[in-house]
Protein backbone atom coordinates (compact mmCIF):
# COMPACT_ATOMS: atom_id res chain seq x y z
CA UNK A 1 0.00 0.00 0.00
CA UNK A 2 1.23 3.64 -0.94
CA UNK A 3 2.46 5.54 2.57
CA UNK A 4 0.70 8.28 3.57
CA UNK A 5 0.69 11.44 1.85
CA UNK A 6 3.35 13.78 2.87
CA UNK A 7 1.96 16.37 4.92
CA UNK A 8 1.66 20.38 3.53
CA UNK A 9 4.57 22.74 3.70
CA UNK A 10 4.17 24.35 6.91
CA UNK A 11 4.13 28.42 6.53
CA UNK A 12 6.60 30.61 7.16
CA UNK A 13 6.31 32.00 10.87
CA UNK A 14 4.97 35.56 11.37
CA UNK A 15 5.14 35.07 14.75
CA UNK A 16 6.50 37.92 17.49
CA UNK A 17 9.83 38.23 15.54
CA UNK A 18 8.61 39.84 12.45
CA UNK A 19 6.38 41.69 14.58
CA UNK A 20 9.42 43.25 16.73
CA UNK A 21 10.75 43.77 13.25
CA UNK A 22 7.86 45.59 11.84
CA UNK A 23 7.85 48.60 14.98
CA UNK A 24 11.75 48.94 15.05
CA UNK A 25 11.69 49.79 11.55
CA UNK A 26 9.32 52.16 12.56
CA UNK A 27 11.58 54.63 14.19
CA UNK A 28 13.73 57.37 12.26
CA UNK A 29 16.31 54.34 10.24
CA UNK A 30 12.89 52.69 9.39
CA UNK A 31 10.99 56.16 7.71
CA UNK A 32 8.29 56.52 5.43
CA UNK A 33 5.31 53.85 5.07
CA UNK A 34 6.21 51.52 8.11
CA UNK A 35 6.30 54.45 10.49
CA UNK A 36 2.75 55.64 9.27
CA UNK A 37 1.73 51.99 9.82
CA UNK A 38 3.09 52.50 13.06
CA UNK A 39 1.13 55.29 13.99
CA UNK A 40 -2.22 54.04 12.76
CA UNK A 41 -2.19 49.99 14.63
CA UNK A 42 -4.49 49.68 17.84
CA UNK A 43 -4.07 51.54 21.05
CA UNK A 44 -1.22 50.64 23.30
CA UNK A 45 -1.90 47.94 25.97
CA UNK A 46 -1.09 49.65 29.38
CA UNK A 47 2.59 49.61 29.95
CA UNK A 48 4.22 46.38 31.86
CA UNK A 49 7.23 48.25 32.57
CA UNK A 50 7.97 51.61 34.71
CA UNK A 51 8.27 54.86 32.32
CA UNK A 52 11.77 55.08 34.32
CA UNK A 53 12.93 51.72 33.47
CA UNK A 54 12.06 52.66 29.77
CA UNK A 55 13.95 56.25 29.78
CA UNK A 56 17.06 54.29 31.20
CA UNK A 57 17.10 51.37 28.59
CA UNK A 58 19.33 52.07 25.91
CA UNK A 59 17.49 49.66 23.30
CA UNK A 60 14.41 52.05 23.33
CA UNK A 61 14.43 55.08 21.05
CA UNK A 62 14.10 58.04 23.55
CA UNK A 63 16.06 60.62 21.37
CA UNK A 64 14.38 63.66 19.29
CA UNK A 65 14.91 62.48 16.00
CA UNK A 66 12.60 59.24 16.78
CA UNK A 67 10.32 61.78 18.74
CA UNK A 68 10.35 64.12 15.69
CA UNK A 69 9.59 60.29 13.08
CA UNK A 70 6.88 59.47 15.53
CA UNK A 71 5.34 62.91 15.04
CA UNK A 72 5.28 63.43 11.47
CA UNK A 73 3.79 59.71 11.59
CA UNK A 74 0.91 60.72 12.97
CA UNK A 75 0.62 63.59 10.12
CA UNK A 76 1.22 61.02 7.75
CA UNK A 77 4.58 62.38 6.55
CA UNK A 78 8.15 60.53 6.12
CA UNK A 79 10.70 62.31 8.27
CA UNK A 80 14.33 61.12 7.90
CA UNK A 81 16.11 62.30 10.75
CA UNK A 82 19.74 61.50 8.43
CA UNK A 83 19.04 64.13 5.86
CA UNK A 84 18.17 67.44 8.59
CA UNK A 85 19.13 68.39 12.20
CA UNK A 86 16.25 70.42 12.39
CA UNK A 87 12.93 68.25 12.69
CA UNK A 88 10.74 71.38 12.06
CA UNK A 89 12.44 72.13 8.73
CA UNK A 90 10.58 69.39 7.71
CA UNK A 91 6.70 70.33 8.08
CA UNK A 92 7.59 74.03 6.39
CA UNK A 93 7.17 72.47 3.23
CA UNK A 94 3.88 70.83 4.26
CA UNK A 95 2.16 74.18 5.53
CA UNK A 96 3.50 72.98 9.07
CA UNK A 97 4.90 75.31 11.81
CA UNK A 98 6.95 73.93 15.26
CA UNK A 99 5.77 75.73 18.58
CA UNK A 100 7.78 75.42 21.38
CA UNK A 101 5.60 75.99 24.50
CA UNK A 102 5.82 74.74 28.63
CA UNK A 103 2.68 73.83 29.90
CA UNK A 104 0.20 70.86 31.65
CA UNK A 105 -1.80 68.11 30.37
CA UNK A 106 -5.03 70.38 30.21
CA UNK A 107 -3.40 72.99 28.29
CA UNK A 108 -1.99 69.75 25.58
CA UNK A 109 -5.88 69.11 25.57
CA UNK A 110 -6.73 71.90 24.62
CA UNK A 111 -4.58 72.01 21.64
CA UNK A 112 -5.71 68.52 21.19
CA UNK A 113 -2.89 67.65 18.32
CA UNK A 114 0.32 64.99 18.69
CA UNK A 115 2.92 66.67 20.66
CA UNK A 116 6.64 65.90 21.75
CA UNK A 117 7.17 66.09 25.27
CA UNK A 118 10.60 66.27 26.72
CA UNK A 119 11.87 64.03 29.48
CA UNK A 120 14.18 63.98 32.20
CA UNK A 121 15.34 60.29 32.54
CA UNK A 122 17.08 58.99 36.04
CA UNK A 123 20.48 59.61 35.24
CA UNK A 124 19.55 63.37 33.97
CA UNK A 125 19.91 62.82 30.63
CA UNK A 126 17.52 64.50 28.27
CA UNK A 127 14.98 62.23 26.51
CA UNK A 128 11.92 62.69 24.39
CA UNK A 129 8.82 60.64 24.07
CA UNK A 130 5.37 61.76 21.19
CA UNK A 131 2.08 62.07 23.24
CA UNK A 132 0.05 60.32 20.70
CA UNK A 133 -3.09 59.73 22.91
CA UNK A 134 -4.66 61.43 25.97
CA UNK A 135 -7.29 59.38 28.39
CA UNK A 136 -8.73 61.15 31.31
CA UNK A 137 -6.04 59.71 33.64
CA UNK A 138 -3.58 58.13 31.16
CA UNK A 139 -1.49 59.04 28.33
CA UNK A 140 -0.11 56.60 25.46
CA UNK A 141 3.42 57.77 24.81
CA UNK A 142 5.49 56.48 21.14
CA UNK A 143 9.35 55.77 21.75
CA UNK A 144 10.09 54.89 17.90
CA UNK A 145 6.98 52.76 16.74
CA UNK A 146 6.42 51.30 20.28
CA UNK A 147 3.80 52.31 22.29
CA UNK A 148 3.13 52.51 25.95
CA UNK A 149 0.18 53.46 27.79
CA UNK A 150 1.00 55.12 31.34
CA UNK A 151 -0.63 56.69 34.24
CA UNK A 152 -0.36 60.68 34.12
CA UNK A 153 1.10 60.97 37.20
CA UNK A 154 4.01 58.44 36.75
CA UNK A 155 5.02 60.84 33.46
CA UNK A 156 4.73 63.48 35.71
CA UNK A 157 7.63 62.47 37.40
CA UNK A 158 10.04 63.11 34.88
CA UNK A 159 8.12 66.03 32.59
CA UNK A 160 8.38 69.34 33.88
CA UNK A 161 6.23 70.76 30.90
CA UNK A 162 7.92 71.02 27.77
CA UNK A 163 6.77 70.21 24.50
CA UNK A 164 6.29 71.10 20.57
CA UNK A 165 3.50 70.82 18.97
CA UNK A 166 2.91 71.23 14.80
CA UNK A 167 0.23 73.20 13.22
CA UNK A 168 -1.55 73.86 10.33
CA UNK A 169 0.02 77.57 9.74
CA UNK A 170 -3.38 79.62 9.24
CA UNK A 171 -4.62 81.00 5.99
CA UNK A 172 -3.25 84.67 6.76
CA UNK A 173 -0.81 86.90 6.07
CA UNK A 174 0.13 88.79 9.10
CA UNK A 175 1.53 87.04 12.76
CA UNK A 176 -0.99 89.32 14.84
CA UNK A 177 -4.45 90.55 14.07
CA UNK A 178 -5.51 93.28 16.43
CA UNK A 179 -8.34 95.18 16.45
CA UNK A 180 -8.44 98.03 13.63
CA UNK A 181 -6.93 95.70 11.17
CA UNK A 182 -8.74 95.47 8.05
CA UNK A 183 -8.63 92.43 5.19
CA UNK A 184 -9.10 88.95 4.50
CA UNK A 185 -6.81 88.03 7.55
CA UNK A 186 -10.04 89.56 9.51
CA UNK A 187 -12.52 87.95 7.21
CA UNK A 188 -10.47 84.33 8.33
CA UNK A 189 -10.89 85.13 11.67
CA UNK A 190 -14.93 86.08 11.75
CA UNK A 191 -14.98 82.63 9.22
CA UNK A 192 -13.07 80.68 11.86
CA UNK A 193 -15.18 81.30 15.05
CA UNK A 194 -18.33 81.26 13.22
CA UNK A 195 -17.43 77.68 12.53
CA UNK A 196 -16.69 77.02 16.21
CA UNK A 197 -18.91 78.59 18.02
CA UNK A 198 -21.89 78.41 15.73
CA UNK A 199 -22.87 81.72 16.01
CA UNK A 200 -23.48 84.47 12.59
CA UNK A 201 -20.11 85.62 11.19
CA UNK A 202 -21.66 89.06 12.12
CA UNK A 203 -20.33 92.62 11.31
CA UNK A 204 -21.70 94.71 8.94
CA UNK A 205 -18.11 95.52 7.78
CA UNK A 206 -16.66 91.81 7.44
CA UNK A 207 -13.10 92.80 6.91
CA UNK A 208 -12.96 95.29 9.49
CA UNK A 209 -11.38 94.30 13.06
CA UNK A 210 -13.77 96.19 15.00
CA UNK A 211 -15.45 96.29 18.85
CA UNK A 212 -17.66 92.93 18.63
CA UNK A 213 -15.34 90.70 16.79
CA UNK A 214 -13.27 92.12 19.57
CA UNK A 215 -15.40 90.54 22.38
CA UNK A 216 -15.66 87.48 20.22
CA UNK A 217 -11.78 86.85 20.55
CA UNK A 218 -11.53 87.57 24.26
CA UNK A 219 -14.31 84.90 24.87
CA UNK A 220 -12.79 82.26 22.68
CA UNK A 221 -9.49 82.89 24.31
CA UNK A 222 -11.21 82.99 28.02
CA UNK A 223 -12.72 79.37 26.75
CA UNK A 224 -9.01 78.14 26.22
CA UNK A 225 -7.16 79.55 29.19
CA UNK A 226 -5.07 82.26 26.49
CA UNK A 227 -4.79 85.65 27.69
CA UNK A 228 -7.62 87.48 26.74
CA UNK A 229 -6.00 90.64 24.81
CA UNK A 230 -8.42 90.45 22.09
CA UNK A 231 -5.34 90.19 19.78
CA UNK A 232 -5.05 87.25 17.98
CA UNK A 233 -1.38 86.36 17.79
CA UNK A 234 0.09 83.17 17.47
CA UNK A 235 -1.47 81.11 20.36
CA UNK A 236 -4.52 82.32 19.45
CA UNK A 237 -3.91 81.47 15.77
CA UNK A 238 -2.93 77.88 16.21
CA UNK A 239 -6.29 77.50 18.71
CA UNK A 240 -8.37 78.76 15.57
CA UNK A 241 -6.62 76.22 13.60
CA UNK A 242 -6.31 73.53 15.28
CA UNK A 243 -9.68 73.53 16.43
CA UNK A 244 -11.06 73.01 12.27
CA UNK A 245 -12.82 70.23 11.48
CA UNK A 246 -9.97 68.75 9.10
CA UNK A 247 -9.50 65.34 8.98
CA UNK A 248 -5.70 66.13 7.85
CA UNK A 249 -5.57 67.19 11.76
CA UNK A 250 -3.99 63.98 13.86
CA UNK A 251 -5.98 64.54 17.28
CA UNK A 252 -5.13 63.14 20.97
CA UNK A 253 -8.85 62.71 21.48
CA UNK A 254 -11.66 62.72 19.63
CA UNK A 255 -13.61 64.46 22.48
CA UNK A 256 -11.07 67.58 22.76
CA UNK A 257 -11.93 70.99 20.74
Amino acid sequence: MPGPAPAPPVPACTGDSDRQHDLDAAGVEGHGARARAASEKKPAAPASVTLGELLADPEVRADKKSAFASLYARWRLDFDGTKTALGCERGRAEGLECLFKTGTWAKLRRYNVPAIIELSAPNGDRRYATVVALGEDTATLDFGGRRYVLPLSEVDRYWEGPFIVLWRAASVTASSIAPGARGKDVEWVRQRLSEMDGAPVGGRQRDVFDEDLRSRVMAFQRARSLVADGIVGEETLLHLSAGARDQRIPRLSETGS
